[in-house]
Parts: C-alpha cells; sequence; structure tokens
C-alpha cells in the first residue's frame, strides 16, 4: 500500500518479517503449503526454518516451540532427536532443544477417544446458545461508517445544494443526511481520500487521494456515479483541492517536495497550468469567491496571493509590514472585493487588502483551524474547540458556540442556519446558528491506530479500544455511540464478559483495564506485563480471562478477584489471536512466528494430541489465522504478515478476513482448500486490524488502522436453524449441529475451489459425492490392487446401484472380497474391511450369513437415503 503504517503495527511487522525472512529465498506461497500438509511427507526446509526463529530475531533459535502446522524434521541418528521426531509425528508438534524437552515433561496430552464436554455458556447468549444458529452469510452491504479524517486534514466537511453534509473516512466518500441519519457512500476510490471540494451548484464533489499516482474523481451527490477521473495528477497525493466561483476550473495542490500547484478544466480534466506552490507544507488553498482566475495559498511562514494572467500562473507574497509577524497560516476566508482573512498559528484572523496585511482580530486561544465565508458573515473555529460567527467585516463576534469536551475544530462549513463542523477527533457535529445546540451527527475516535474489537453476547452493539486511549461503545440500531471512556494508555484489545456486564480492554503499556460495561466505570487495573497486551479473550462460562501480550506469554485470571491463575509459556514470539475451547478447558493461541499452540487453562500446560482428536474440539470462537480449516484464507503469492485477524460466523458456516491491503473476504467455512472462493469488499484505506460478526451474524463490523475508522457491514443470507448442516468450528465427524452419528464433509479430497464442487454436485447424486469425498486416503489405492486381482470393488459410481439392488448381486466366491465402507460406532469414522486379513478369511467362512448381512445393511441404507433432506449448501453434513 501506498499509505505507510506507523507506530505498533510497522514495528509488529518489521518485527514479523525479521522472523519469518527465509535464508533459503524459498518464496511464502511454499511455505502455505509445507506448514498446512500436515498429512503428507517430505522435508520443507522453509517450515524448519520458521519454525526455529527466535523472537525478533531471523536465526534458529534452540529451544521451545510446538508447532502443529508441520510434521517435518531433519533426520537424526541420535536416539534423542529419533524421541523427538516420533514424537512430533505422533502429535503433529515441532519442539526443539532443551526447552522443548522441558515442556513436553510437563506437557498435557489428550487421549485418542477424548471427547470435550459441550456446556451451556454463561449468560444466554443469543445467536449461540445451539450450534448452526445465526446466518448462511451470502454477502455484505456497507450501511454506516464511523469515523472521519479530521486528525491531519482541513476543509473537509461540506453542505451539497440539497442540505446533506458530504466528507469522507478512509477510501470512502460519504453523504449523510442529517434529517434522518442515512449514509449513503461513494466507492471510486482505492487509497486514503485526502481532500475534498464542492462544486458552486452544490451537486457534485471532488475528491482526491494518496498514492504513488494519485487520481482527482468528480462525482455525483445523488447518484454516487463517477462524473471525471483526473489521473496521474500529482506525486505521492493530492493535498488540497477548490473550484473555482463559475465551476469552470479546479485548483490542486500535491505533496510532492515543490507542492506543485495545477490548473484543470472541470469539463475534460485538461491541465491547464502548473507551478511550483512553495518549499514549505501548503496548509490552505482556495479560489476567491469574487473571482474566477484568482485564488490564494497559505502553510508553514507564508502566503500567496495567485492569478492566472496571460496564460501564466503570477504569485505574490503577503507583505507583514508592522501589523504582525510572520505567522504559520492555516486557513483562508474572504470578505469583501480584493479582502482576504487568514487564520495564524498564534489564534488571531489576519486581514488582508490584496497581498498586503491591513490589521489582526483576536479570535481563539490557539490556532485559527478552520475559516468560512458566508453570505453575511464569516465562521472561525480554533483549536479551543469553539466555534464563532462573526459579521462580514470581522468586526464583532455575534455568536460563540463551544464543542462538546472542547474538541479541536479542523473543518466547518455553513448552510442557512446550520453549521457542519469535523473535529480533530473523528466527529462530525452539527451547530444550529439560531439557537446554539449541538447535535452529533457521527462519532469516531481520533488520531491514532484502531486495533481493539468485541462483540457483545446478546445485543446489536460492540466495543472498541484505540490508541487515542479510549474505549467507546457503539449501537448499530441507532447508528450512534452510546458509551465513551478514557484508557491509562493507547487501547490494543477489548472484550465482553459472556453476560455482556464487563468488558476488558487490553493496553500498549502491558496491563489490562476491566470496566462495568453499562456505565464504562473502571471496575480494576491490572499490570501484569511490559509490552503491548494484543488479545484478551474472557471464557464461555465467564470465570476466566485470558490475557494475551507481547512478552510471549498468556495469563489467566479469575473473573471474581482477578488474580493471576496460570501462565502460558513456550512461544517463541508475540502473541497474535487467542480463542477458547466450548468447555472452558483449552485455549489457542497464535504466534508473531506463525506458531499455531494449544494450552490447557488454567495450568498453562502446553496440550498436544493427534490432529483426529483436536478437530473433535468445538471452539467457542475461531480468529486463528492458521488451521486447516483456514489454510485458504491466504492470497497465492502473498506475505506472510497479510492477513490481520479472521472471524467465524455464529451459524459456523462463514469466514471472514480483514488484511492489509485494506479489504474484507468473505468465505465459506471451513476455508480448508487453497484458492477458496471468496467474495471481497472495499471500505477501509489502510490496513484492516480486525473484524467481528455481531451475535446473531447480522452485522460484520470492521476496523482500520490509519484510517481510524469503523466500518458497519449488513450481511444479506438465510437465518440459520440449529439442526443439520452447521460447520463446525474445527470441522469434527459424527456431528450434526451439535449431536449425531453423521459423517461431516470437511475434507473435500480432490476439489479445488467451490464452483468445482457445486459442478459435481450438480452431476452426481447426493449420497454417492458424500460417499466418495469421506474415503480415507489411500483406499483408492488398495481399491486399484483389488482390481488387478480379479475381485470385485465397489465405485463412487455405483454406491448407489448396490443400494437399489439390495442383496440381489451375487458374489463370486473365492474372488477378490469387496471393499465396505463400516462405521465404527460412536466415532464416526469408516473402516476398510479389505484392509485386515481376518476380515477377509471371515467373509469367506461365513458365506450365506455375510450375504444376508449385506442384504439387510442395503435395505437400511436405502431407507436412509430416502429420508435424509435435501440441500445444495457446500460441506454440508449428510
Amino acid at each position: 500500500m501506498a499509505l505507510s503504517k506507523s507506530g505498533s503495527l510497522s514495528s509488529r511487522k518489521s518485527k514479523k518479517s525479521s522472523l519469518l525472512s527465509d535464508s533459503d529465498g524459498s518464496d511464502s506461497d511454499d511455505w502455505l503449503n509445507s506448514s498446512q500438509r500436515s498429512n503428507k511427507s517430505g522435508k520443507s526446509k522453509k517450515s524448519q526454518s520458521s519454525a526455529a526463529k527466535g523472537k525478533g530475531k531471523g536465526k534458529k533459535k534452540a529451544g521451545g516451540r510446538w508447532d502443529n502446522s508441520s510434521d517435518n524434521s531433519d533426520d537424526s541418528d541420535s536416539d534423542s532427536d529419533r524421541s523427538l521426531k516420533s514424537s512430533k509425528k505422533k502429535f503433529g508438534s515441532a519442539f526443539f532443544g532443551d526447552l522443548g524437552r522441558k515442556l513436553s515433561s510437563s506437557a498435557v496430552t489428550l487421549d485418542d477417544d477424548y471427547e470435550p464436554e459441550r456446556k451451556g455458556r454463561k449468560g444466554g447468549k443469543k445467536g449461540k446458545g445451539k450450534k448452526g444458529q445465526g446466518m448462511d452469510v451470502k454477502g455484505l452491504e456497507l450501511e454506516q461508517v464511523f469515523g472521519y479524517r479530521g486528525y491531519d486534514a482541513h476543509d473537509n466537511v461540506h453542505f451539497a445544494g440539497s442540505g446533506q453534509v458530504v466528507y469522507y473516512a478512509a477510501a470512502t466518500g460519504i453523504v449523510l443526511d442529517p434529517s434522518k441519519g442515512k449514509q449513503t457512500f461513494y466507492h471510486g476510490h482505492t487509497d486514503d481520500i485526502l481532500s475534498c471540494a464542492m462544486h458552486p451548484d452544490g451537486d457534485i464533489v471532488a475528491t482526491g487521494e494518496i498514492g504513488k499516482k494519485p487520481k482527482i474523481q468528480l462525482w455525483e451527490v445523488k447518484s454516487k456515479k463517477t462524473v471525471l477521473t483526473i489521473e496521474n495528477v500529482h506525486k505521492r497525493g493530492v493535498n488540497l483541492l477548490s473550484f473555482s466561483n463559475d465551476g469552470k476550473l479546479i485548483l490542486s495542490l500535491g505533496l510532492d517536495d515543490g507542492h506543485t500547484v495545477k490548473i484543470h478544466q472541470r469539463r475534460d480534466g485538461k491541465e491547464m497550468h502548473s507551478q511550483k506552490g512553495h518549499n514549505d507544507k501548503v496548509l490552505a488553498a482556495s479560489f476567491r469567491p469574487d473571482e474566477t482566475t484568482a485564488f490564494v495559498t497559505c502553510g508553514v511562514k507564508h502566503i500567496k496571493f495567485w492569478t492566472i494572467e496571460d496564460n501564466q500562473l503570477q504569485n505574490r507574497r503577503g507583505i507583514f509590514g508592522k501589523e504582525g509577524s510572520v505567522q504559520t497560516m492555516f486557513s483562508l476566508a474572504f470578505g469583501g472585493p480584493g479582502v482576504t482573512f487568514s487564520g495564524g498559528q498564534d489564534g488571531d484572523v489576519y486581514i488582508w487588502s490584496d497581498n498586503i496585511l491591513q490589521r489582526t482580530v483576536s479570535a481563539h486561544e490557539g490556532p485559527v483551524l478552520a475559516m468560512y465565508t458566508g453570505a453575511n458573515n464569516v465562521v472561525t473555529g480554533g483549536k479551543d474547540g469553539r466555534v464563532c460567527v462573526w459579521d462580514s467585516k470581522m468586526r464583532s463576534v455575534k455568536q460563540e458556540v463551544d464543542c462538546p469536551k472542547k474538541t479541536v475544530v479542523r473543518s466547518l462549513e455553513m448552510h442557512k442556519n446550520q453549521i457542519a463542523v469535523g473535529t480533530k477527533a473523528g466527529d462530525v457535529l452539527l451547530v444550529s446558528a439560531r439557537d446554539s445546540s449541538v447535535e452529533v451527527l457521527k462519532n469516531g475516535h481520533g488520531e491514532g491506530e484502531l486495533w481493539g474489537l468485541a462483540a457483545h453476547p446478546s445485543r446489536l452493539m460492540f466495543a472498541t479500544a484505540s490508541d487515542d486511549k479510549t474505549v467507546k461503545v457503539w449501537d448499530v440500531e441507532r447508528g450512534a455511540q452510546v458509551k465513551s471512556g478514557k484508557l491509562r494508555a493507547e487501547g490494543r484489545s477489548c472484550a465482553y464478559a459472556p453476560d455482556g456486564a464487563t468488558i476488558a480492554v487490553g493496553l500498549k503499556d502491558g496491563s489490562t483495564q476491566i470496566f462495568k460495561a453499562s456505565s464504562l466505570k473502571e471496575i480494576t487495573h491490572i499490570k501484569n506485563r511490559r509490552e503491548t497486551i494484543s488479545d484478551v479473550r474472557f471464557s464461555p462460562d465467564g470465570t476466566l480471562l485470558a490475557v494475551a501480550s507481547h512478552d510471549n506469554f498468556v495469563d489467566f485470571f479469575d473473573t471474581e478477584r482477578w488474580k493471576k491463575k496460570g501462565t502460558c509459556k513456550g512461544a517463541s514470539s508475540y502473541i497474535t489471536h487467542v480463542d477458547w475451547t466450548e468447555d472452558s478447558k483449552y485455549i489457542q493461541l497464535n504466534s508473531g512466528a506463525y506458531e499455531h499452540l494449544y494450552y490447557q487453562a488454567p495450568s498453562g500446560k502446553i496440550t498436544h494430541a493427534k490432529k483426529d482428536v483436536m478437530e473433535r474440539i468445538g471452539w467457542d470462537s475461531w480468529t486463528s489465522v492458521l488451521g486447516h480449516n483456514v489454510a485458504g484464507i491466504w492470497r497465492k503469492g502473498g506475505d506472510k504478515t497479510d492477513i490481520n485477524a479472521c472471524d467465524r460466523s455464529h451459524s459456523e458456516r462463514n469466514l471472514v478476513t480483514g488484511d492489509d491491503f485494506g479489504k474484507l473476504r468473505l468465505f465459506e467455512y471451513p476455508v480448508e482448500k487453497k484458492g477458496a472462493a471468496f467474495q471481497e469488499f472495499v471500505g477501509h484505506s489502510a490496513h484492516v486490524c480486525n473484524v467481528r460478526f455481531l451475535h446473531d451474524d447480522s452485522y460484520v463490523v470492521s476496523v482500520g488502522g490509519n484510517d481510524c475508522s469503523i466500518l458497519v457491514w449488513r450481511t444479506s443470507g438465510k437465518k440459520s436453524s440449529g439442526g443439520g448442516g452447521s460447520r463446525s468450528g474445527s470441522p469434527k465427524k459424527g456431528s450434526r449441529g451439535g449431536g449425531g452419528d453423521s459423517d461431516s464433509l470437511s475434507d473435500l479430497s480432490g476439489l479445488d475451489s467451490d464452483s468445482d464442487f457445486d459442478e459435481r454436485a450438480s452431476k452426481s447424486s447426493r449420497k454417492s459425492l458424500a460417499r466418495s469425498l469421506s474415503v480415507p486416503k489411500g483406499v483408492g489405492k488398495d481399491k486399484k490392487k483389488s482390481k488387478k486381482k480379479g475381485g470385485d470393488s465397489d465405485s463412487d459410481s455405483d454406491s448407489d446401484s448396490d443400494s437399489d439392488d439390495g442383496g440381489k448381486k451375487k458374489k463370486k466366491k473365492g474372488g477378490g472380497d469387496k471393499k465396505k465402507k463400516k462405521k465404527t460406532k460412536g466415532k464416526g469414522k469408516f473402516s476398510d474391511d479389505s484392509d485386515s486379513d481376518s476380515d477377509s478369511d471371515s467373509d469367506s467362512d461365513d458365506g450365506g450369513k455375510k450375504k444376508k448381512k449385506k442384504k439387510d445393511a442395503d435395505k437400511k441404507k436405502k431407507k436412509k437415503k430416502e429420508e435424509e433432506p435435501k440441500s445444495s449448501s457446500m460441506c454440508t453434513v449428510l
């Protein structure tokens, strides 16, 4: 992306890069393949290299990494190495050196017949009481945007001719109807919007973006359709825009070193003039309202007066004289012919006649950051949080209004008796010029990265925590911020308790604040680590809080006295994501070295088990970006740090991801195959730091990094019931919507995408397809061998015909035995009779008895087939 990532994200990215840099130069696509194939043999140098890397270093480290993503290791002749290799092969984990041996001595091993408890959730979560409830999401549509780019931009809130307020956040142009509170959006940009101007007719908006080859987009307020695109106008970005008073010309300034000034024709975007603006930064630029070819620019310790003469740009610098000292100028407005007002850093308004300073007026305490020229007045706004309405000559103040919490005013514009105000805190306000009342149109977060996001367990609400040192609660139905609280440091993570009564916020200084959700009053403050608390998660039963830090640890606290109960150790890098099992006994976590680890709670003992055992465990949530059931979320050839967050829907049918490119991707869950089909949605301009489904899957919420924006997406789809067809959190065998003995089609062997599945599904019967996809690996090879020996063999295509014929089909005595798939009671697994010599002998000896059993079994299969519900959904449990 063109926009650089600042603060902790850049440090996080650089840390990830150093941890995961590959000494052999192999590409990241190979790394993903090797790390996600846990059932295939072979060696992966890249996987071994990344497994051994320590915190903050790109070298192999002797000690302490457990990784369930790879089964590959170097051969060794020593007994200890053979023991480690054997353990890794058995448990799907990699561990090295003394630390690995030390951890293994206290590790927890789950038995092969382990069955997790299915406990109810404390607080009665609506939409999560039963697996499979929620929605089967088919798409997303942007409905609300909280936030406004006010921390580094000026003059970017305008009124349209219809009275609608126009502004922007991230890469999205926003048109807000104050009377209805409804937002509509323009999506023509691919990067941060930096500037905005309104045509004199009030029906067309010009917006400019940041980037190597930035463009200016002209679009209609009503239809949101692009009218004109002017490409490659500046280097780095379009910082300022203005229309001439007749609407025929467009003024733009760039972010290049010379802050180039350009004039374009409105009709076709043709460049008419171009000239260096100033060596120092230009902060404001505007055409004069009384002339079509004159405009003014100002900025760091300068002001310039421009005209277009003899088809050339001419400028004169402002002469301060004895009336005032040279100041940085932040804003511009205009009086009568030749009269210009400029807002100074010292809080004074400088009044100019042509290019000569006439006098100054004390207006604000601190810089005058925004000004607007009305029909009979001038409006000013400053760092002191005041909005002042003056007479047209700025002799006296008609009205003075304080903004809420005296937040810094960055932009304002007047329409009839209303003033639209944009603030540095990311809020858009509407001030009445009649009674001085202030209405909040939309709230947002201020400057700093936005990472913390948590969905309320039973209501259409969510909480956010930001680097602006605030925690806020939002109500989707009301479309508003409902609560705000102060943090002791920058907020980086947050979570709701299962009953919704408590909010935990992880801070950048290594501490955790606990708040009462109803009032955002602090309950307690826990200072347990030195580095950032990257994730906080309550257990489903509400008795424990897991606190993950960049110190490489996860600490468990009880939720009554907030005392530490245990610590998870052994991760070789900082922790990124944490999830609980449904029974509140175990957690899974990801680390910055891209480890996927399991621990017991609250003891903190590292836990390992065979893959099929781990697959049977139900996860209360799934935010891990690693695991076989999210292997398909990674871009081909992408970087290992591209995906910052993901979240599984409560119906367990969908997964949404947020990446470094400002995009959301919606998948059908589980996403096991590379190249899985997805839908992509654009709205953010910076990296998407976090994403969550709300409690009933009716909305998805995403938060951006440097764009400081919160985007609320309405989902489209059908309500899901608690019955069959659910996709389990970690695809489980022998479960149908939380119980039963049927088999999940979680291993879509031979299918590369959703479209391949649909095509084959339409050509084959449902049951035949289910049986073909559920055959264990290796059965096909044995089938070929039995054919060579002359024996009959069942195939996928004739499985239904066997059921229809019942027991009428005769078998050849002494020939190769038919291979049959039997369900192992209680485990939902298939066993292959042909693999066992004893079974083959018993078949020959039994003779007629076996034949009778076959007939009875086929009749049952036929009856079961007729009773099964029809479904075309991918990965549906049959």
